[in-house]
């Protein structure tokens, strides 16, 4: 993905260049790979090569963040955000502690440890520390600013306030709601839904390609062949379109009922795991750790929007009805 998106020669030029632009900002809509491409931009090491070029003979520290508002408090927290960027810059040069936590450092040294719960205030302050060292050079990719679980303005005071500084530069993510665009709209800005229609556009023509009776539409109405790939795609918003499939609601309703045997729980559970995975298409899981019984499986939402789309209150109606 890094190499065939257009704009992203705005986010080199923002990696490799001491310039005064602080932030970049990639947004879209639900489900177009926002995520997908902050993970690839932060893992791929041509981006580490371009941020040496910015770095120069200062040492250059990188830290990420993806909020994940399905997750635990942790990930959809600003304690998380600050929590998981010092560390991971601490991470990188252990020297740091002694200078950020002062304290909790001779803490350590006396008695081997701290049990005070951490504070925003003592993060805050240990996070302003790091960003002093002007001989380092700080770029941090935050992702889902959107599934924060707090005040959104808060957020984008913080990611404002110290990308401010000379030495710090970061790489953020949401959805274009109101607060991300008034704050980021002065910077550079990648929007995905701008660069997916092509790509939808061909992935619904080898879908329908792949389908008999489209072909045999295709040969005898070629027109209208052609309009139902455009109204697909463009129905699609620009985002991957995903379907779902379920077991008649009559069925169930009338299936016999009788008490079963502990290995046909974990028959069905097994069963049921497989439809779920080929149906949902991973949108829709049930993992189980190593050890675990399958019959422990609890369905996890894989991205926000399916929380999103199932908490909407005309399909929660839907879903409802369906059980009365």
């Amino acid at each position: 993905m890094y190499m065939y998106i257009k704009g992203i020669s705005q986010l080199k030029a923002l990696l490799s260049n001491y310039g005064k632009e602080g932030v970049y900002w990639i947004t879209g809509k639900p489900g177009p790979g926002k995520s997908t491409l902050m993970k690839d931009l932060y893992n791929d090491p041509r981006t580490l090569g371009h941020l040496r070029t910015w770095s120069g003979s200062f040492s250059l520290v990188t830290a990420g963040f993806f909020f994940w508002i399905s997750g635990t408090v942790m990930q959809m927290s600003k304690m998380g955000l600050l929590q998981a960027l010092l560390y991971e810059s601490i991470n990188q040069s252990f020297d740091l502690v002694p200078v950020l936590f002062p304290e909790r450092w001779k803490s350590y040294e006396l008695f081997g440890g701290d049990p005070r719960p951490w504070t925003w205030s003592k993060l805050a302050l240990a996070f302003k520390k790091l960003l002093s060292n002007k001989s380092q050079r700080f770029f941090f990719f935050i992702d889902g600013l959107d599934e924060f679980d707090g005040n959104c303005t808060e957020l984008v005071d913080f990611v404002l306030e110290h990308s401010a500084r000379s030495n710090v530069k970061m790489c953020v993510a949401s959805r274009p709601w109101l607060e991300f665009e008034d704050a980021f709209h002065r910077f550079p800005s990648l929007h995905l839904e701008d660069l997916t229609a092509p790509d939808i556009h061909l992935f619904v023509s080898e879908k329908l390609h792949g389908s008999g009776m489209f072909i045999s539409l295709e040969r005898l109405q070629p027109q209208k062949a052609k309009h139902l790939i455009a109204e697909v795609t463009e129905k699609a918003s620009s985002v991957f379109l995903w379907s779902f499939a379920q077991d008649g609601f009559d069925k169930a309703m009338t299936a016999e009922v009788e008490p079963i045997t502990p290995e046909e729980v974990e028959d069905r559970v097994k069963r049921m795991r497989r439809r779920l995975s080929s149906r949902c298409k991973g949108l829709l899981e049930a993992p189980i750790g190593r050890n675990e019984s399958t019959v422990r499986a609890e369905v996890h939402y894989l991205h926000r929007t399916i929380k999103d789309f199932l908490e909407k209150p005309a399909i929660r109606k839907y879903i409802l009805d369906g059980l009365t």
